[in-house]
């Protein structure tokens, strides 16, 4: 059995071939219709959190990731995949804030929903009084709302505990 090509199909649909024929298939619009979802998504959560993690890659750029993982009054959980960023040269804390605010704000989060943050082990994520964990808490504080619950690394606690723990005393 053969395929069809594209143009077959449009021969043979010939309807749907007209309803397509104002349709913008470029990838910018792509990106902009699962922006808008979302965003339009990010509305319905009641509560979210947040996990980030940087990487460094093979030309050692560092790759900071954000999902986000929210909440909606029906209580159905959604996990996704917010930002991911290249940033070449310095990765402070400040670096690395701004691409989480302008992530989050670009899809209109409501900074007084954020409930958690969890991020890698790196000093400009954590580090006292210096890290991102540190600027979020801050802009949480500043729209009055309660301030976070702050992870370290809990991926790294996960990995130890199961080094540790036989299986015996988990069955």
């Amino acid at each position: 059995m053969t395929v069809p090509n594209v143009n077959q199909l449009f021969v043979i649909c010939y309807q749907k071939n007209v309803e397509f024929g104002g349709a913008n298939f470029s990838p910018t619009n792509y990106r902009d219709r699962i922006k808008a979802i979302k965003r339009d998504k990010a509305q319905t959560f009641d509560c979210f959190s947040l996990a980030i993690d940087e990487t460094t890659d093979v030309s050692d750029i560092a790759e900071p990731l954000i999902f986000v993982r929210g909440i909606d009054e029906n209580f159905t959980f959604y996990e996704e995949l917010v930002k991911m960023c290249s940033l070449k040269g310095t990765t402070t804390r400040e670096d690395l804030f701004h691409h989480l605010e302008q992530a989050l704000d670009s899809l209109q989060f409501s900074w007084e929903k954020l409930t958690s943050v969890t991020t890698d082990g790196g000093k400009n994520m954590i580090g006292q009084n210096k890290g991102v964990a540190e600027r979020i808490i801050s802009k949480v504080k500043d729209s009055g709302s309660t301030v976070p619950l702050i992870f370290h690394c809990i991926v790294h606690q996960e990995a130890l505990c199961s080094k540790v723990i036989s299986w015996k005393e988990i069955i």
